[in-house]
């Protein structure tokens, strides 16, 4: 999907600019708002930040992931062998600080991992 055109128009709208007509809005438009102005700067800068984590490679994720002091797997998907590799060592009894440390991701996306597969529920997770 190529979101530059949408973008476009969400970016005109927030500076007061018919992105049709390209004239300016009349200042009494709901686009001439502060708080109106102020959601649709927010929803531009969101979608170009999103855009760019879009676009990392998984070794610039890891980088990435790195330089915060992050596990280096963090926000990185899981592959169908990770899964079962993760399933098996929880049921063998790892804890999930171990398989954390093991699968260089946190606890809570074990946690997460280890609840989608229906191996742990919300009663089954520590209290933080």
């Amino acid at each position: 999907m190529d979101i530059q055109k949408p973008l476009q128009t969400l970016a005109s709208l927030a500076r007061g600019i018919d992105p049709i007509s390209k004239q300016a809005f009349a200042k009494d438009s709901p686009y001439n708002h502060p708080q109106v102005i102020r959601d649709l700067f927010t929803c531009v800068d969101y979608i170009n930040e999103r855009s760019k984590q879009i676009r990392l490679t998984p070794e610039q994720i890891k980088q990435k992931n790195i330089d915060k002091g992050l596990p280096i797997n963090c926000g990185m998907p899981w592959t169908p062998e990770l899964r079962q590799q993760l399933a098996e060592q929880f049921r063998q009894g790892l804890s999930v600080k171990d398989l954390a440390n093991k699968f260089q991701r946190t606890n809570g996306s074990i946690n997460a991992e280890l609840k989608r597969q229906g191996l742990i529920n919300d009663t089954s997770l520590p209290p933080f």
